[in-house]
């Protein structure tokens, strides 16, 4: 097995520095009873913080120093306002500890994710590059590397895990994986090749068996929570029969996918209020927009690019299937993601993303609400 050097990956710091400034005694107090409930956060009263939290006064947010993200305290009706100020969230009063344990934990989300790319990202790098190389992929203490080659990908390796034959192919016994591997070794030939002159697989079963084995462990992989990536450029030789297109091995694993019914119309929401909801989305920036309706996991109305299937699940179930009380949820990334449950039902989403992965999630999801509030059309029969 051919060593790797290790590839440094920056990861931020565990704890997260929170700093509460200029709230009136309650608030305060209702605040740092919930950061108190954290192990992983540090409660300071000035200096550098990686989130601050202060009021908006309706005018400016106080600029605190070394700040990585506002969360701003404001009344609903200054929403847009603190957004347009600079707040990269909003907390809105008055406000209940659920409210403010919600809008903390996004916050330390934000901060807290490893300095790199997304594993989406690294993969989509090392795919244009000319020659390619290793998509290194950490979670945690484990390491998964993506080798990719002339826009192809070729294999994917887990530290730690066995890659012999038979865990390639379960057809072949142990006995039998590790003679055709030491017969590989010993003529310097490719194992897809000794397996297909042996006559124990043809070349067309060789193929599939490697890419069953990479679509498994990919899948997982860029899904991953909490995963950050590098591309390490590189020139690897590998069998030429044995490189996939992205297509072939990066399909969506979580369950159940969403599919799109053909029908233009659907009794969740009138089809002119669904012409006005999707043209105040589009002209906000948002390039797909649907109704994703979480009981049977179909997108009854769609519009702009492909869904990213697994994501706009994701998002969904997080509002409608946990059992958790959330309104909407927001996700960063290559692309920024908002979903919100549509009003009035506890069955579907509305899931929007925009390409820019810049754009501000708190802005989006008000315009997503905004949007909402203004659909002349009510559910019925949600």
């Amino acid at each position: 097995m051919a060593s790797h050097a290790k590839v440094p990956i920056e990861v931020a710091h565990a704890r997260v520095r929170v700093c509460v400034i200029d709230l009136d005694a309650q608030s305060r107090k209702r605040l740092e009873r919930v950061l108190s409930e954290r192990d992983d956060v540090d409660l300071v009263t000035s200096g550098d913080a990686e989130i601050v939290v202060a009021p908006f006064d309706g005018r400016s947010i106080p600029p605190p120093s070394g700040r990585t993200w506002v969360l701003a305290v404001a009344a609903s009706s200054a929403l847009s306002d603190a957004l347009d100020q600079g707040a990269d969230d909003v907390l809105l009063q008055p406000f209940t500890a659920e409210e403010a344990r919600a809008r903390i934990a996004f916050a330390l989300r934000h901060v807290s994710r490893p300095r790199g790319a997304t594993p989406r990202a690294a993969l989509a790098e090392a795919l244009a590059h000319p020659r390619g190389g290793e998509v290194v992929v950490r979670v945690g203490d484990e390491t998964t590397r993506i080798h990719v080659h002339e826009g192809r990908i070729v294999w994917v390796h887990r530290a730690g895990e066995p890659t012999g034959l038979s865990d390639v192919f379960p057809a072949l016994d142990r006995r039998e994986a590790a003679e055709l591997t030491r017969t590989a070794r010993e003529t310097r030939r490719h194992f897809a090749d000794v397996l297909v002159d042996r006559g124990r697989l043809d070349a067309a079963e060789v193929r599939e068996g490697v890419r069953r084995f990479v679509e498994a462990r990919l899948g997982p992989t860029l899904d991953a929570d909490g995963a950050v990536a590098l591309f390490a450029p590189g020139t690897l030789a590998y069998h030429a029969q044995l490189s996939f297109e992205r297509r072939e091995v990066a399909r969506p694993t979580q369950p159940p996918p969403l599919t799109t019914r053909a029908s233009g119309t659907v009794e969740t929401v009138g089809r002119e209020a669904w012409v006005g909801l999707v043209a105040a989305l589009r002209g906000n920036g948002a390039c797909s927009v649907a109704i994703l309706d979480c009981a049977t996991g179909v997108a009854v109305l769609d519009d702009g690019d492909d869904l990213d299937t697994a994501i706009a699940w994701g998002l969904a179930r997080l509002i409608t299937l946990d059992g958790a009380a959330r309104s909407d949820v927001m996700l960063g990334g290559e692309r920024a993601h908002v979903a919100r449950a549509l009003p009035g039902s506890d069955r579907f989403v509305v899931y929007v993303a925009y390409d820019d992965p810049a754009v501000n999630l708190a802005l989006a999801r008000h315009e997503l609400a905004a949007a909402l509030a203004s659909t002349p059309s009510a559910t019925h029969g949600a």
